[in-house]
């Protein structure tokens, strides 16, 4: 395994560990999109890699801060009410569980009230670098090589597999797996996808998150929307505030105005006393077409497999 940068940096550094089986594209809207097998299939895949997720947890020898987790959307106005509900009831119909809960319900829950909420569960929050370490750690143990700070110049392909230039000499390979984040777009012909920015927030250690219902992670219907979880340490992590990638001279001090922005969006829902920003940041993210990751080969790189987990960025429909 060879990483341009550090271990663990760039994207996966950048995550919010909000790991959820429902995407961004309802079931509801998959199943328009794709028809019924395809777009359940696509949503028991995702809710097999959670299950899958907590195994490989169970096995590796450092914490990464994986905690099972419930979820709720909540709807972002009464207009989206009638969406929730018809989510709720397709995914009901397909095996999954769900809830809607009432603003009444939400007012008893939470500090704050939306006019409904689609409560799921089987989702976890985890540290993603601590997550990514761990992995590593464990792969190195069954003979796996580890090679950060060595970036990828260009592949070589022929019938009998992959030759990889990298800065440091060349590797020889049966097969090879690009799993390079939003990057992969400047490797492959065919991007496939877009890039935005998005941006994000850890506050300072909180001494009290008793209001917070099951510490479940926040999102809306809304688009861009806002996301939030805590921390084991007792921060608020959220996340949104999307856009076009603002130029390179003016990425810092836009991450502090959006952190800022952040800050007073989570404050609507939690007035806590003591909520300050810790840290805030910007990061790429990619979005497809429509809705669906691309993973696996590629017909013009032979031998080689390319994981591009995207999602999509489009309105809360049904």
């Amino acid at each position: 395994m060879i990483d341009k940068r550090e271990i663990a940096h760039g994207s996966s550094s950048a995550n919010t560990g909000l790991l959820q089986y429902t995407n961004d594209k309802t079931l509801t809207s998959c199943i328009n999109t794709f028809g019924e097998s395809t777009g359940v299939r696509f949503y028991e895949l995702c809710r097999k890699a959670m299950k899958q997720l907590a195994q490989i947890v169970d096995s590796l020898d450092t914490d990464p801060w994986f905690i099972p987790r419930t979820s709720h959307c909540f709807a972002s106005s009464d207009a989206d009410v009638a969406l929730l509900e018809k989510e709720c009831q397709t995914l009901k119909r397909y095996g999954f569980e769900a809830e809607l809960w009432t603003s009444d319900k939400i007012r008893t829950h939470f500090p704050f009230t939306k006019p409904a909420a689609l409560y799921t569960t089987g989702d976890a929050e985890v540290n993603p670098y601590r997550f990514v370490h761990a992995l590593f750690e464990s792969a190195n143990k069954f003979g796996a090589r580890i090679y950060g700070q060595t970036e990828m110049i260009h592949c070589e392909f022929d019938d009998h597999g992959v030759l990889c230039h990298t800065s440091y000499g060349k590797i020889r390979a049966n097969k090879v797996i690009f799993a390079a984040g939003y990057e992969t777009q400047d490797i492959k012909k065919d991007r496939g996808a877009y890039l935005q920015t998005t941006y994000a927030i850890a506050t300072k250690p909180l001494p009290d998150l008793e209001e917070w219902y099951e510490h479940s992670m926040i999102w809306e219907t809304a688009r861009p929307y806002l996301y939030m979880r805590t921390t084991p340490d007792g921060r608020i992590i959220a996340g949104g505030l999307d856009e076009v990638t603002p130029k390179e001279d003016q990425r810092e001090i836009r991450a502090r105005h959006r952190g800022d922005a952040l800050l007073e969006e989570v404050r609507s829902y939690f007035p806590l006393d003591g909520l300050e920003v810790d840290y805030a940041w910007g990061a790429v993210f990619g979005s497809t077409h429509d809705g669906l990751p691309l993973i696996g080969p590629h017909p013009d790189y032979p031998h080689s497999y390319f994981v591009e987990g995207y999602g999509v960025t489009e309105p809360y429909t049904a």
